[in-house]
């Protein structure tokens, strides 16, 4: 089953959206980043379950959903200068 928040509720306000994601899905959230314009980039994956999912997360408290998946691969940071 791919880990989604529902097109009926693709925002919600973000606890809620993150104890969605936890507890019905198993995924728990592995990296989040500053986008230029304020928002939060959020990563959730379920290492058991293999779902990934990506949120935006806004300053004012809602987070939605980007994009949702069933496969994922953690893969370890690329070192400057690699051409991998």
């Amino acid at each position: 089953m791919i880990a989604a928040l529902t097109l009926a509720a693709a925002c919600l306000p973000t606890a809620d959206a993150h104890a969605r994601l936890a507890d019905a899905y198993g995924e728990a959230r592995i990296m989040a980043g500053l986008s230029d314009r304020g928002a939060i980039l959020e990563i959730w994956i379920a290492p058991e379950g293999g779902t990934w999912t990506a949120l935006i997360t806004t300053p004012d408290g809602v987070s939605c959903q980007v994009d949702a998946g069933q496969v994922h691969t953690v893969a370890p940071p690329i070192a400057p200068g690699d051409p991998a």
